[in-house]
């Protein structure tokens, strides 16, 4: 691994309400491969209590280059960008190296 900074992704994506519960289950696995991944560090999912479509996730990777082998895994692909995708009616990330500070 790098010396380079921890990476953080903050995500939000707004799901269809037809498509929820299967969006949930992809959500799911890809969250319980992305945690065994090595270089993860943190992958956390959010609803909004009073618009369950809204969805957040907030990733944290110890590296770019851990970010970005978990990208080119065949999971990621195939749950990610081939099933989850098309559910989306909205999608908006970020993509940030920081360094956490001790106040």
């Amino acid at each position: 691994m790098s010396n380079s900074l921890p990476v953080t992704v903050n995500a939000r994506f707004r799901v269809r309400e037809d498509d929820l519960a299967l969006a949930l289950r992809l959500f799911a696995q890809m969250a319980e491969k992305t945690r065994s991944e090595p270089g993860t560090l943190d992958y956390q999912f959010f609803q909004n209590p009073q618009d369950p479509g809204d969805l957040f996730v907030y990733e944290r990777y110890a590296s770019e280059a851990d970010r970005v082998r978990r990208r080119s895994q065949p999971y990621f692909r195939n749950l990610g960008l081939q099933q989850l995708v098309p559910l989306f009616e909205s999608h908006w990330s970020e993509v940030l190296s920081v360094q956490q500070i001790s106040l």
